[in-house]
């Protein structure tokens, strides 16, 4: 039957937090751009507008000058929602690590509360330390 249908594919690897991360921050950056040259369309539309006398044309261009003021918008918009996103996403990441550091921490510290145990069973000697203890009272 396989031969029929073919194989299953293989499932992608789940995208890890600092590659969604950094490809939020990418898009981010490109919308950046985007917005940027919108901001440049619109400069040169108010400059347009200021030096033409005629009110149909000045007319048309605050026109096109609204479409490209919507566009910057929306544009900021996405952007703005992006990088919550990637907040959020920093946020998950710190946890994971936060967590993984008290992990590693009580590992550590379980290991040296043994290593203590073992030390004191082993070098500690209670009778010694009676003895001596009996040998300073007698002087």
């Amino acid at each position: 039957m396989n031969r029929v249908f073919g194989k299953k594919k293989a499932a992608a690897p789940a995208p890890s937090l600092d590659d969604a991360s950094d490809g939020l921050g990418k898009r981010g950056e490109h919308m950046d751009s985007k917005i940027g040259a919108l901001e440049k369309e619109l400069k040169v539309y108010k400059d347009k507008m200021k030096a033409t006398k005629s009110p149909a044309v000045k007319k048309n261009l605050q026109k096109r000058a609204m479409d490209v003021l919507k566009r910057k918008r929306m544009y900021e918009q996405q952007r703005d929602q992006m990088m919550s996103q990637q907040f959020n996403i920093e946020q998950a990441s710190f946890g994971i690590e936060s967590a993984k550091a008290s992990v590693q921490t009580v590992a550590a510290m379980s290991a040296a509360s043994q290593e203590l145990k073992r030390t004191v069973r082993k070098d500690l000697n209670i009778d010694q330390i009676e003895d001596v203890n009996d040998d300073m009272a007698e002087l």
